[in-house]
């Protein structure tokens, strides 16, 4: 496939998100879904908080969030205030910094858990656009400030339980 499609692909499903967010902030808060979680970032023009839904990526025992497209607005503002605040399943607020990844393999795994963690339809679109993603992406490792743990959402928790007791890779 080529790069025009993807960087037109990712720019509407995420649109699509947008529009749909106020429906999905409900849903996700009541019931979960996945490994979203909400993260807070500053903007990095005017200062104020800024939400958006993200999947929390988990390898090992460190926290990931990402974009498979690098131009994505709440990407840069997190790389401008280099911290930000998550709230899984609606508890208090983790206060995080945020360290980018560069190409390498720590950002290769994130790439790669990402189309194993996400829910459908975007595990999906990061297994097909792997290599586009690993060209154009975005990521960071987040790390709690105070020695905070990042929670796994409760959606993410029980799907990472159901794929140990079968013996798969808890990705």
């Amino acid at each position: 496939m080529t790069r025009l499609f993807w960087r037109t692909f990712f720019p509407l499903l995420y649109v699509v998100l947008r529009v749909g967010d106020p429906l999905l902030s409900r849903w996700t808060a009541a019931r979960g879904l996945g490994n979203t979680v909400e993260l807070r970032v500053a903007g990095r023009h005017s200062g104020s908080p800024r939400r958006v839904l993200v999947g929390l990526l988990l390898i090992g025992d460190r926290r990931y969030v990402g974009h498979a497209n690098a131009t994505a607005t709440w990407t840069r503002n997190l790389a401008a205030a280099g911290r930000g605040e998550l709230s899984v399943d609606g508890a208090a607020e983790i206060a995080c910094t945020a360290i980018p990844l560069t190409p390498g393999p720590e950002r290769d795994a994130v790439v790669a858990a990402a189309g194993r963690q996400h829910p459908f339809p975007i595990d999906l679109a990061y297994r097909i656009a792997a290599r586009q993603i690993k060209a154009e992406g975005t990521f960071f490792r987040l790390e709690p400030v105070g020695g905070a743990i990042i929670p796994l959402p409760l959606a993410a928790a029980r799907r990472a339980r159901a794929r140990a007791a079968a013996g798969r890779e808890p990705g």
